[in-house]
């Protein structure tokens, strides 16, 4: 399982715990007013499927913090903190002047290297820990129910999918595809009746299904404690909102001797486990004081409370407003100005489509700033490395260590790195095209490597771009030197390794590409112009 896979989890945690804070003060609230149980029981059910649910609809009115994902900072999120506050990343003079220029052929500092693979590694062994104690629940989980079944070797049937046993304690339901509800022996007859009308519940509303999938999820969040006491309490809720159903369909009144067979019947201990469903499970003092106050509930007062958390469960799912990412909000804005344009003006779209540009060459001199953004890593596959910033756009062959072709982005007016102007650049999938969107226009302009052409088009997001690239935070924020937000990872099974942009001095002169320990200067013999 892959390390984003580990961060995901990580950030479903985190969200999901704030929806069970929230569903905490909802019951208690609940539990004050005297309502069914099974209004909270859904709650938390809800609560544990967005436990495994990444997908959410965006209000203005939701109840999660705007920051979803403190785990992970996107790269999209970095750069906007990059542009707030650049000095962050530029690291101190004094680092600087040390650091010098790395020359082609030359490895980087050893503590760099070290910052570099210890950062990677530690959430990796985060990741290992996780695993190792994922294992060991499905292991415990397994051997309770190994132990349990061989209990019910020598049980006997006595009805449609009843069983009666001299070695159990409690009743309970077992089984997946057919369950089946056991019974110990020293039952008598009244009480077997309305225990076995619990557990009959338990299977219509397929609670042990529900109980099992619940445990699963439990597991994978098993580090998180909110987790693990929202599945007691969805458990508690569970078995409270069978025994309501027992209390409200029997035709007497059996609280007495219903709240008597619980306090028998009780396993003496809460189950941390996802089987199976006992009779006697929870916490069997507060489950027996419900029992013996219980009152039917008046129906608008439900009905009120239904629509409440109808309305909890569908919030539940909410994100912020803010958090779509700044292409989606990009796309979303040029959609509707282009078709504003085109209303207004029916014949610009000919002017736009495949115009043919003049491709400038960009002009570096010596001491150039890389600015306040540095350059961004937009491409690296096989031997081609794409990069640009606001000093030009660059495709450069590993192979040859040479530039093999170069774009002045000024005189397209893509040369700005923050605002409303800020360009966005893609790489198509094969690296055969490089796409660039300047976010205020409704046009972008496609360069052709291979024809080494530069066409102006209508703007659309319909291409299928490169996704090879991973954040590379941990650097950038270091202070030693430039390094790129975005980096490259390749891994051969046995060794892992990146490749990123680096410079010393955050000048263009020192600005080079590093994978592994191998530096490619990517401007070793600048001069006045290039071409």
């Amino acid at each position: 399982m892959g390390v984003k896979w580990f961060v995901q989890v990580l950030n479903l945690s985190y969200q999901g715990t704030m929806i069970i804070m929230l569903f905490f003060l909802v019951g208690f609230v609940l539990h004050k007013i005297k309502v069914p149980r099974t209004y909270m029981y859904c709650l938390w059910i809800v609560a544990f499927v967005r436990l495994l649910c990444p997908f959410t609809w965006e209000s203005g009115y939701s109840f999660l913090p705007t920051n979803m994902e403190p785990v992970k900072v996107g790269t999209e999120d970095l750069t906007k903190q990059k542009q707030t506050n650049p000095d962050q990343y530029k690291g101190s003079q004094a680092n600087e002047g040390q650091q010098g220029k790395l020359q082609q052929g030359q490895t980087l500092p050893y503590d760099v290297r070290q910052a570099e693979r210890s950062s990677s590694n530690g959430i990796e062994i985060l990741q290992v820990i996780w695993l190792i104690g994922i294992l060991f629940f499905l292991v415990r989980g397994l051997y309770t129910y190994i132990r349990l079944n061989k209990k019910l070797i020598d049980s006997q049937r006595i009805g449609k999918n009843r069983y009666l046993s001299d070695h159990l304690e409690t009743a309970f339901v077992m089984g997946i595809c057919k369950p089946k509800i056991y019974l110990p022996s020293m039952l008598e007859e009244k009480e077997a009746e309305y225990i076995c009308m619990h557990e009959q519940v338990h299977i219509k509303r397929k609670d042990h299904l529900i109980k099992l999938l619940a445990y699963a999820i439990t597991i994978l969040h098993w580090f998180n404690p909110f987790v693990w006491l929202a599945y007691i309490c969805l458990d508690q809720e569970m078995e409270m909102s069978c025994d309501e159903y027992v209390m409200k369909h029997h035709k007497e009144d059996i609280r007495k001797d219903y709240a008597t067979s619980l306090l028998r019947l009780s396993v003496g201990r809460k189950r941390l486990s996802g089987v199976p469903l006992a009779f006697g499970e929870g916490n069997v003092k507060k489950r027996i004081k419900h029992v013996l106050q219980y009152k039917k509930p008046l129906l608008a007062v439900a009905g009120g409370v239904f629509l409440c958390c109808v309305i909890l469960a569908v919030f539940a799912f909410s994100s912020p407003r803010g958090e779509t990412t700044k292409k989606e909000v990009v796309n979303e804005k040029q959609e509707m100005k282009g078709k504003e344009e085109t209303k207004q003006n029916p014949t610009q779209n000919n002017v736009v489509i495949n115009e043919v540009i003049e491709k400038k060459a960009p002009v570096l001199k010596k001491g150039m700033t890389l600015g306040a953004d540095g350059p961004d890593l937009d491409y690296c596959e096989g031997n081609q490395l794409i990069f640009h910033g606001y000093f030009g756009l660059f495709v450069y062959d590993l192979e040859k260590q040479q530039m093999r072709s170069a774009i002045d982005l000024a005189s397209i007016g893509c040369d700005k790195t923050q605002g409303d102007s800020y360009c966005e650049v893609t790489v198509s999938k094969d690296g055969n095209e490089i796409y660039l969107h300047p976010m205020n226009e409704s046009y972008m302009f496609v360069y052709s490597i291979k024809d080494d052409q530069l066409i102006k088009k209508e703007w659309n997001n319909d291409n299928l771009v490169y996704t090879g690239l991973q954040d590379n935070y941990e650097l950038a924020g270091s202070g030693n030197g430039f390094y790129s937000i975005q980096k490259v990872h390749y891994s051969n099974g046995e060794y892992a390794y990146d490749g990123y942009l680096y410079a010393s001095d955050w000048s263009v002169d020192s600005l080079c590409y590093v994978e592994d320990d191998m530096v490619f200067a990517l401007f070793p013999e600048l001069e006045e112009d290039m071409k």
